[in-house]
């Protein structure tokens, strides 16, 4: 029979709460729970910051894969109808700046759809952008080369945009991973420690 010391975190020594702090964090941060709320957090983030900067966009998805790996990022889906709304995002395109002959030739569009194309990765350019008209006149050369314009204008922005999200999900992992959160999670998990600060795993 032997007795093993414990202790909580708030009852180490100053100089031993950084180190323990440390090894809870890569405790921690391998555990299946913290992943699940850290993915379903960053998720809402996420949707709405989208939410937020397209008040417009329906039936929204997200996904994302922020790892720092190869093919991570963030990608959305989701589709504009309306002339007001196809309105505003052209607003959001050309900040505020809309060209005279893309502004005639929004009447006559159906949608902006964002669509997924590549299931594999989650970066930006997994989904593509597309224009669909309610013209009459499918043959109109110049009112199709105006829309392809549009349609490319709106895809360089929203790759664009994607980045964006991207680098708020990274701030937010990092965030999410602080002092004070591991802090919260150490006593949700009610983690004890050896006296040298080393997480004890004999409980879990």
């Amino acid at each position: 029979m032997r007795t093993i010391e414990l202790y909580k975190f708030e009852e180490l020594k100053k100089d031993v709460q950084e180190r323990a702090l440390n090894t809870a964090r890569e405790y921690i941060t391998n555990n299946a729970m913290y992943n699940e709320c850290l993915n379903s957090d960053l998720e809402n983030e996420l949707y709405y910051n989208l939410c937020d900067d397209f008040p417009f966009l329906d039936d929204i998805k997200i996904r994302f894969s922020l790892n720092c790996c190869q093919g991570d990022g963030v990608s959305f889906e989701g589709e504009i109808i309306g002339l007001d709304n196809l309105m505003e995002l052209a607003k959001k395109v050309y900040n505020d700046n809309i060209p005279r002959k893309i502004k005639r030739i929004i009447p006559y569009l159906y949608s902006v759809k964002f669509e997924m194309m590549d299931f594999h990765y989650c970066h930006a350019y997994t989904v593509d952008t597309i224009v669909t008209d309610n013209y009459n006149d499918y043959g109109h050369n110049r009112f199709n080369k105006l829309c392809e314009q549009f349609e490319k204008d709106i895809n360089n922005y929203r790759v664009d945009y994607c980045r964006k999200l991207e680098k708020i999900g990274y701030d937010f992992i990092l965030d999410y991973g602080d002092d004070e959160n591991m802090k919260k999670y150490i006593n949700s998990m009610q983690l004890e420690f050896y006296k040298d600060g080393y997480v004890y795993k004999g409980g879990f």
